[in-house]
């Protein structure tokens, strides 16, 4: 299984590797500039998509007869 290839070096190893090409992941090293308009879009997105979930989790618990 993929999942298990993933981790068969050991968290050490794979916290080692992680470490050596964080520099390149992190936002805020990145030349790449997000506008406050592009912040506040995504921003805007987050919460519908968190609305989203909740509204769901609601009618789970409402089909699982946890209300």
């Amino acid at each position: 299984m993929v999942r298990d290839a993933y981790f068969l070096a050991g968290s050490d190893e794979l916290r080692k590797i992680y470490l050596r090409y964080i520099q390149y992941l992190s936002v805020k090293s990145s030349p790449v500039n997000y506008s406050l308009d592009d912040v506040r879009a995504l921003q805007r997105q987050n919460n519908r998509f968190s609305d989203t979930v909740t509204e769901m989790k609601k009618e789970l618990k409402k089909l699982k007869g946890e209300v």
